[in-house]
């Protein structure tokens, strides 16, 4: 692992690839943050704190070994974060990440904080997917032979670099080292909209295994989405100058 993350500073590149530290789960979280209007759900766009909880907190943690950063001039700029098994990624997240997520929405409703519609809509309809779960199509679990996913955000100045493409190497490195062999991940496209997951098939080895619609996204924002679910097995890579990609989890 180590001679794969030199490699990738001796080739010039305007940035280094370490394994995650601890103090780096300050910039972690306001990198999640700030990149969260990005996403389609209004609730990310008025309490942009909820996308850390989402997307952040389980993997600094439960798996910070998983956990890797990219860094320009000393500063963390990316960072993709990585669980070996989704399964206790999923029981995590019931029991400990969604109770602290729910907490803290209530709390704002009752406090008012909250002032845009859209952003009542999205919790109307996450608590109706809740109490009635089968209402809304969701994707399959992933198959066995392909427990590990990830979630990695990159500060928009550094996209198109290939820093995505290299903490994708060195997290696939360690997945391997713990005797991983696939991983997986979960995609929200518009139809049409396929640059994504059509990169990641070209040039990163997934493959998509399922796509359905997303009801729930759809019913929030009133616009169509698909969930893909894509698969890789897991094998050495090099780098490349591929531009950065963002990895939904599940």
């Amino acid at each position: 692992m180590r001679e794969k993350l030199e490699a990738i500073e001796r080739a010039g590149s305007p940035f280094v690839v370490r394994p995650y530290q601890a103090r780096d789960r300050p910039a972690i979280r306001e990198i999640c943050r700030k990149t969260a209007s990005e996403q389609p759900n209004p609730l990310f766009h008025e309490d942009a704190e909820l996308a850390p909880m989402l997307y952040t907190d389980y993997y600094l943690e439960h798996e910070p070994e998983s956990c890797f950063v990219g860094v320009v001039d000393n500063r963390v700029v990316g960072y993709i974060v990585g669980c070996k098994n989704a399964k206790n990624y999923e029981k995590v997240l019931r029991t400990r990440i969604v109770p602290r997520m729910l907490l803290r929405i209530t709390l704002n409703v009752l406090g008012l904080r909250y002032r845009r519609a859209a952003t009542y809509r999205a919790i109307w309809w996450n608590l109706f997917s809740l109490l009635l779960p089968g209402r809304f199509d969701k994707l399959p679990p992933p198959p066995d032979q392909y427990p590990a996913h990830s979630h990695f955000n990159v500060e928009s100045c550094y996209r198109g670099q290939g820093m995505g493409h290299a903490l994708s190497i060195a997290l696939n490195g360690h997945l391997i080292k713990q005797g991983i062999k696939g991983r997986h991940a979960v995609l929200v496209e518009k139809p049409g909209k396929d640059a994504v997951s059509s990169s990641m098939c070209n040039r990163r080895g997934f493959k998509i295994i399922d796509t359905r619609k997303y009801v729930l996204l759809n019913k929030i924002t009133g616009q169509e989405w698909y969930l893909k679910l894509l698969v890789c097995d897991l094998k050495p890579q090099v780098p490349d100058s591929s531009p950065a990609i963002a990895e939904e989890t599940r």
